[in-house]
């Protein structure tokens, strides 16, 4: 071969080797193209001790992939699966409560977390990686925020003021709710107490969720005048306000009715009184005789004016 012909042929082998390795590239991007990874949805809101899942579709599958599902806050995989077409022994690995379903025939996968607490509150993330054949193709989708939260329970109770400040302070008590927000009104017959209330300091408890208590101080000519006071609690966890109610009248029957239950078995026995866990409870006539002193009228009882209607709602219940 001439010396000539060379020189041609050497120009036509690096012009061969360079549209290899354009070529090489080109595949590699628009195999890139074929991987996007799709998650729903994008936001979750659930109660305490609930349940959460994300869903996440990708494109392609390859000869081997793999799944993992992360937090922002942690760079270690809270779920991860390998997936090989040819090998039927797939590697799957969960934290506590965490699950993760994959459906290779759908392209999906799917992360369940039980058991919801406070501190499981963050953005995640469905990562697929193609690693078989390569090069590795890795994506993710746009994450999903869960957001645990926690209705609060309401508690209302009265309590005498100590000397000197003679009186009644109604508290209020809203505990383990999140998010901090939360409104507490107070009300009395139905209209709102502007002036008079007073809430404590909100205290964050052990869990992540907050507890707070509001005070209305009551003079005993308020107390005693009869009317009905009533707390509202609202909180974004809740589809209607909260509303405990009390008032004079069936706190004074309730010590009455409290204190009947805890004396009528020590006086007349097991055979002849009160049974607080039967289902046919009934009062000896003694018993009820012995009732005749006490001034129904002037405690006011809602439905009880006569020893006949004591004994029925000792019997059958109320208040």
């Amino acid at each position: 071969m001439d010396m000539d012909a060379t020189n041609e042929m050497a120009p036509l082998g690096t012009q061969t080797i360079k549209l290899c390795i354009l070529l090489y590239f080109f595949l590699i991007a628009v195999g890139g193209k074929n991987l996007s990874v799709f998650q729903t949805p994008s936001e979750i809101r659930v109660l305490k001790e609930g349940i959460a899942q994300i869903n996440c579709s990708y494109g392609n599958t390859a000869e081997q992939w793999r799944i993992s599902w992360k937090r922002s806050t942690s760079t270690t995989p809270l779920c991860q699966k390998l997936e090989n077409k040819k090998n039927s022994t797939l590697i799957s690995h969960c934290t506590k409560h965490k699950y993760i379903m994959v459906a290779p025939s759908a392209k999906s996968s799917s992360l369940i977390i039980k058991d919801l607490h406070f501190n499981d509150s963050d953005i995640y993330f469905c990562e697929v990686a193609y690693e078989i054949p390569p090069p590795q193709q890795m994506e993710k989708g746009k994450g999903t925020r869960i957001t645990v939260r926690a209705s609060p329970t309401v508690q209302l109770r009265a309590e005498t003021l100590p000397y000197p400040h003679e009186g009644i302070q109604l508290i209020c008590t809203s505990l383990e709710f999140y998010p901090e927000n939360i409104q507490v009104s107070w009300f009395q017959d139905g209209q709102l107490i502007i002036n008079g209330p007073k809430n404590g300091r909100l205290s964050a408890n052990t869990d992540g969720s907050f507890s707070i208590t509001s005070f209305l101080n009551l003079s005993l000519f308020d107390w005693n005048g009869g009317g009905n006071y009533s707390c509202q609690v609202n909180h974004s966890t809740l589809s209607a306000p909260i509303t405990e109610r009390i008032s004079a009248s069936n706190e004074a029957c309730r010590i009455l009715l409290n204190s009947l239950e805890g004396d009528v078995g020590a006086v007349y026995g097991p055979q002849n009184s009160w049974h607080p866990s039967d289902g046919h409870q009934f009062c000896s006539p003694g018993f009820l005789l012995g009732l005749a002193h006490v001034k129904f009228d002037i405690l006011d009882c809602p439905g009880i004016q006569s020893i006949r209607d004591l004994s029925h709602t000792l019997v059958y219940g109320g208040l």
